[in-house]
């Protein structure tokens, strides 16, 4: 992952000083593409409204391209005319628990 997607912060917790990782949010986006069976999805770093605003920028112009970056920095590149559906939302994060026990 890009080094400027983490944010680290340092707590002391008794004698040992503690390091934890803050990732950003992820978006997951799916794509319908018209006259295809399956959709596309990209994990994406950015914003839903900085997806939102290119979706719309790419609708605006029928012979315009989407293109859209993934969180390992791949391009993807879709023709607008070929776009049937979009649907942006937060990507499912993975949670780990800790337990104290007795």
């Amino acid at each position: 992952m890009p080094a400027d997607n983490l944010e680290s912060r340092s707590a002391a917790s008794g004698r040992c000083g503690i390091t934890v990782a803050y990732w950003r949010s992820k978006v997951d986006v799916k794509i319908g593409v018209a006259d295809t069976g399956r959709e596309l999805v990209v994990n994406s770093t950015a914003s839903p409204e900085e997806i939102e605003a290119q979706v719309a920028h790419a609708f605006k112009d029928p012979s315009s391209t989407l293109t859209l970056v993934d969180e390992k920095g791949r391009k993807v590149l879709i023709p607008s005319a070929k776009i049937a559906y979009v649907e942006i939302a937060p990507a499912d994060s993975r949670r780990v628990g800790f337990m104290v026990a007795d």
